[in-house]
């Protein structure tokens, strides 16, 4: 019964609205559960049948909650698709602040501007068009902020009032992710 009801929580429980520490919980109750069974099965002499079928269990478990656990833990689907509902037409530039995140220009189906970021690689690049979206000069920066009224920084929260102080922005949370978080940003 037990196992029916955790089978029918992973398959029905929607938790993508839910905060990644209450998945996580719900994860390590299944766990647990089936894992309490096995030392069970483990008393009952019946190791090798029991014990490999719920491991096998287990196993599906833990692939199963990936699907739901994987756009919690690093990716950057479920920001996009926030960017991309307030702004479906992709008028307004995603500018990724010191950090460097090729995903979002993926899934936004546009470029993204990296700010502020020394870790790419460019010594393979065989023109220059590059730079339009790598800028690394704080004169650059203000010089396409200055033709921006509205725009998308995505960026480690620790650095959003930086940003809103040193550019005179105004920037309003939009999505959360584990290292870094969107911002729609104003003048």
């Amino acid at each position: 019964m037990h196992l029916l009801s955790i089978a029918l929580l992973i398959f029905y429980f929607n938790t993508e609205n839910l905060p990644i520490n209450t998945t996580l919980i719900i994860t390590l109750w299944a766990t647990g559960i089936v894992l309490s069974i096995t030392f069970v099965l483990l008393r009952k002499n019946a190791y090798f049948f029991h014990t490999s079928f719920l491991l096998l269990l287990l196993m599906f478990f833990a692939y199963t909650l990936s699907a739901y656990l994987g756009d919690q833990i690093r990716g950057y689907k479920s920001m996009c698709n926030k960017i991309n509902q307030i702004d479906p037409l992709r008028k307004l530039e995603v500018i990724s602040y010191k950090a460097f995140i090729p995903s979002i220009s993926f899934y936004r189906n546009k470029k993204t501007i990296v700010a502020f970021y020394d870790g790419r690689e460019t010594q393979f690049e065989k023109n220059n068009i590059y730079k339009k979206y790598l800028i690394n000069d704080n004169k650059t920066f203000i010089n396409l902020l200055e033709n921006l009224n509205q725009l998308f920084i995505v960026t480690d929260p620790q650095y959003i009032t930086e940003i809103e102080m040193s550019y005179s922005l105004d920037c309003k949370l939009i999505a959360i992710q584990k290292d870094h978080s969107a911002y729609l940003c104003e003048k």
